[in-house]
């Protein structure tokens, strides 16, 4: 086990959609998806929302085997062939590696971070030990936190496939669970695994993925407790009177 670290607090944070806008990114391939298959399917399409339902069902079950970037285009070619299905249509070879293709743009940049979020992030980094917890491909968000630079604000950089309890866990025993928080916008990602990793979470909502928007019961008992809302990040600051209790 390691030697804790005396006198230090440890804040950990997320990077997609807490210090990095990224969900947008999403919308637009989304849209064009939509375009593609009620032009290919003609009056044999859905309505748009149905069809949206759709992609998020088949999205969330997408989560169980991690986050890759083919993740978001597979989910959508399966919504195309599932309509074709329901339809009685041959789904057409090249209409789902169009999809494909066109939902994977996601993955394209420039990934910038504001600069008032730079800076508060180097402020907070004179008091505390700083900790970039990201989960995702990791091929992906190393290219974001390169293009970004984000990475020397950091004292450690962590890239996991999906879940964060883990890295949380082995941080709080490093720094003591006390001094030990995340920092992030998503319930599931970061607020869940906080509360699972027995540390105190800092929730920043911003809009993301219906599967990052829940978290499960035993979580929610503990969230009045244990966890602090604030609206915008620059309330972080008003914090660091807590962070050094």
């Amino acid at each position: 086990m390691e030697k804790k670290i005396e006198r230090r607090v440890c804040l950990a944070f997320d990077l997609d959609d807490t210090l990095m806008p990224t969900i947008h990114k999403y919308h637009l391939p989304m849209i064009e998806c939509l375009k593609i298959i009620c032009k290919e399917l003609k009056e044999e399409s859905l309505h748009p929302l149905e069809v949206l339902q759709k992609f998020d069902e088949k999205d969330r079950l997408s989560w169980k085997s991690g986050f890759h970037r083919g993740r978001f285009g597979k989910a959508w070619e399966e919504t195309y062939k599932e309509i074709c299905r329901e339809k009685k249509i041959t789904p057409k070879t090249r209409v789902e590696k169009k999809i494909f293709k066109t939902a994977s743009k996601f993955d394209k940049g420039p990934f910038k971070i504001d600069k008032e979020i730079i800076e508060i992030i180097k402020k907070l980094r004179k008091r505390f030990y700083l900790v970039l917890v990201t989960a995702g491909d990791h091929i992906l968000q190393q290219r974001k936190i390169k293009a970004s630079r984000i990475g020397k604000y950091f004292d450690e950089v962590k890239v996991v496939n999906l879940k964060k309890e883990e890295v949380l866990k082995q941080l709080a025993e490093r720094f003591g669970h006390p001094h030990t928080w995340m920092i992030g916008n998503s319930l599931r990602s970061d607020v869940e695994a906080a509360l699972k990793a027995g540390i105190r979470c800092v929730h920043i909502p911003k809009e993301t993925w219906s599967f990052e928007r829940s978290i499960n019961h035993e979580a929610q008992k503990k969230f009045h407790h244990q966890v602090i809302r604030i609206m915008k990040f620059s309330d972080l600051e008003g914090l660091i009177p807590l962070f050094l209790l």
